[in-house]
């Protein structure tokens, strides 16, 4: 029986508690089903599974929440002669087949999950596997790419599929070879060998890959020109970065550094310029694109610089080791542990997992990965308690391993979001947020970024990518920040089905400062001489000026390019001399002037 392709999860509205569901305050945000699509398979006529609603909502600009709205919304299957489902959400298995379960709540609000009904009689129960291929590749110039296949069967029920897409992809040695979410391997700069992982729920497949770089030889043929690194981020006027540039322009041979044969560009000279040996200096706060450009045939290559400008331009070097206190019930049971924090003190925070030294205090309570592919799982040994540290130089963490000796039970499902907050100046930033936790309560800390469903608030601000990845994209008037709710959810495997949340703040703050107002100009009128009399200055049939009794000045403001005739008026028994200033003699009595800026002009009277 050939398998319909997944329905997308529609995620459409987020809501508020359940009963303020219905009112006019509400900001409905999103609405999902659980379980999602692909993963309610029934195999018999009778057969029954729960299907359970959940909402977020946020009541004017108050926290966003979660809330169960199973019996508030109407359920609805797309044939009931497959399956049917209840006013409580709840499914039965009517004959072999599929539909789509949908959810709608009184507003609008929509959801969708697919059910796969299987008769019991041609459908047989294994046990879930992947296998890869291929099962080893040889490459042999850098950036040689291979595509890696996944395919077995994730739930034991059914036939074997494609499951390229649906695994975690893995290299144990990413100096020798990368691989994308898609199964793409791509050969870096290192020969050697390197392992690849393809891992889904706790199975996993491996396959070799072989890179053997010649420095002489024919590669593709094909010139390259590569940036590095491909992004960077700098937080104070003067802090600089050095890119390099690399590749073949014939595509021939081995790579060389091209650093100084490139031209160098910045897209944005206010934000950051660069020189001709590739090194880039800030200027001001933005992001800009370098970019490097081969002597001949147009051949280019670009990384991201973004600037930052903040009061000191430097900080202190940070690790932080998360989860910072830990229990563990068994000799073998495994904790990971990630460091995360920035060891310059500049720019964002970064995961540090893999570039801090693990150590533990007593290796008869516990055991650590001290780096690598696997750096910081911890493993029971004994009972008791033992410090996990992390280091690099001078800066260190520690947090808190204790192994008891006691039966394993179930514990309460965990979910954390790191970074706890992320910010950003204007549009075009991005960051990598790591979700961590464990769904079913029991057994290792596990990275949940690729398994949990992301969601931002107001994606207008700042998105949020399937896998973590937080950009944004707002840009707000000068001096005001603009700001999002981002929501890790993910789906429960202990107890009765549920989800479990968590949430951080990301805001957006202008990349502009408040402009210094512009004074307007001012126009002064000075009485000179041995008599007395008056100016007037009329702009059109508005008066702006009425300046009298000689010897006198007056001042006032007016907007830039107003024009101006100012007339005399010598009192009786006096008579008006000459103008001075600059101000333009129209008839024996008058003169004109355009004010752009300050000026002053002069009326003698005798």
């Amino acid at each position: 029986m050939t398998l319909r392709p997944r329905a997308s999860l529609l995620l459409v509205l987020f809501s508020l508690p359940l009963a303020l569901l219905l009112t006019a305050c509400n900001k409905v945000q999103a609405l999902s089903i659980v379980p999602g699509p692909g993963i309610e398979v029934l195999t018999a006529a009778g057969q029954t599974a729960q299907y359970t609603a959940f909402a977020q909502e946020q009541m004017g600009s108050g926290p966003i929440t979660t809330a169960n709205v199973t019996n508030s919304v109407t359920w609805s299957t797309s044939n009931p002669n497959v399956a049917t489902i209840n006013s409580s959400g709840l499914a039965t298995a009517v004959e072999p087949g599929y539909v789509e379960i949908t959810a709608v709540a009184s507003d609008g609000a929509i959801a969708a999950s697919d059910l796969t009904v299987i008769s019991a009689g041609t459908t047989t129960q294994t046990t879930p596997w992947i296998s890869i291929l291929p099962g080893s590749v040889a490459e042999t110039f850098i950036g040689e790419t291979t595509q890696f296949t996944a395919t077995g069967n994730l739930t034991g029920i059914g036939s074997t599929q494609d499951v390229t897409t649906q695994v975690q992809w893995l290299s144990s040695n990413a100096q020798v070879a990368t691989i994308s979410s898609g199964g793409l391997v791509t050969a870096g700069a290192n020969s050697g060998a390197t392992t690849i992982i393809a891992e889904y729920g706790g199975l996993t497949a491996s396959a070799t890959v072989s890179v053997t770089i010649s420095g002489t030889g024919t590669t593709t043929g094909v010139p390259s020109l590569t940036v590095t690194p491909s992004s960077s981020s700098e937080t104070f006027t003067g802090e600089t970065t050095q890119f390099l540039a690399t590749g073949n322009l014939t595509g021939n041979g081995g790579l060389q550094n091209l650093t100084t044969t490139v031209t160098w560009y910045s897209s944005n000279a206010q934000v950051a310029t660069i020189n001709s040996a590739g090194l880039a200096s800030a200027v001001g706060a933005g992001t800009t694109t370098i970019i490097a450009i081969a002597p001949t045939g147009g051949l280019n290559a670009s990384a991201t610089l973004s600037v930052t400008i903040s009061a000191s331009g430097t900080g202190t070097p940070t690790i932080i080791i998360t989860p910072s206190s830990e229990t563990e019930t068994f000799t073998g049971e495994t904790t990971q542990f990630f460091a995360t924090g920035n060891l310059t003190g500049v720019g964002p925070t970064q995961d540090l997992t893999g570039q801090v030294t693990w150590s533990s205090s007593n290796a008869q309570v516990a055991t650590i990965v001290a780096g690598g592919a696997t750096a910081g799982l911890a493993t029971a040994t004994g009972y008791g308690t033992t410090l996990i540290t992390a280091e690099s130089g001078a800066v260190s963490a520690v947090a808190l391993l204790t192994v008891t000796n006691t039966a394993t039970t179930p514990q309460t499902p965990t979910l954390i979001i790191i970074p706890g907050a992320q910010s950003f100046v204007g549009p075009g930033g991005s960051a990598q947020l790591l979700a961590i936790g464990n769904l079913s309560g029991n057994g290792q800390v596990q990275n949940l970024t690729n398994t949990v469903t992301w969601m931002s608030s107001s994606p207008g601000v700042a998105s949020v990518s399937p896998t973590g990845l937080v950009t944004s994209h707002a840009d707000p008037a000068f001096s005001l920040t603009d700001s999002t709710t981002v929501t890790a959810i993910g789906v429960t495997t202990s107890g009765n089905t549920s989800v479990i949340t968590s949430s951080i703040l990301v805001t957006v703050t202008s990349q502009y400062l408040t402009p210094t107002p512009v004074p307007e100009p001012v126009l002064t009128v000075t009485l000179l001489g041995t008599q007395n009399g008056s100016v007037t200055g009329m702009s059109g049939t508005t008066q702006v000026i009425n300046c009298g009794n000689g010897g006198t000045t007056c001042s006032t403001q007016v907007a830039v390019g107003t024009p101006i005739t100012l007339t005399e008026a010598p009192n009786a028994g006096a008579t008006f001399g000459t103008w001075s200033g600059n101000c333009t003699v129209a008839s024996p009595t008058s003169c004109s002037i355009i004010v752009s800026n300050d000026v002053t002009v002069t009326a003698t009277f005798h």
